[in-house]
């Protein structure tokens, strides 16, 4: 299950589809997602989603606005909010610590 989120994060599956797939009631996959990772099925793809992120600020000089499309999020200051909420830093900020 979890691979299936890793490997669609930038065109997520919605619940419907993952239920679908695993011949589950949505309901049932929900809840079970979280008890089992501690994450929603939503949060784990922005977790995929800032993971790359991560990669790519570490491992390449495009701006934030190339990163935060290439990423899948609306636009930078949405990338921004939830970069932020996750790893406890801005993007420039976790940029200029990786290349300490």
């Amino acid at each position: 299950m979890k691979s299936v989120i890793t490997n669609n994060f930038l065109s997520p599956l919605s619940l419907s589809e993952l239920a679908k797939m695993f011949q589950v009631h949505p309901v049932y996959l929900s809840k079970s997602f979280k008890k089992e990772f501690g994450l929603t099925i939503t949060e784990s793809y922005r977790k995929c989603r800032i993971d790359e992120a991560c990669r790519l600020l570490k491992d390449s000089q495009l701006s934030l606005v190339q990163i935060a499309l290439q990423c899948g999020f609306y636009d930078q200051s949405h990338f921004c909010k939830y970069f932020q909420m996750i790893t406890g830093l801005s993007p420039l900020a976790f940029r200029k610590n990786s290349y300490k």
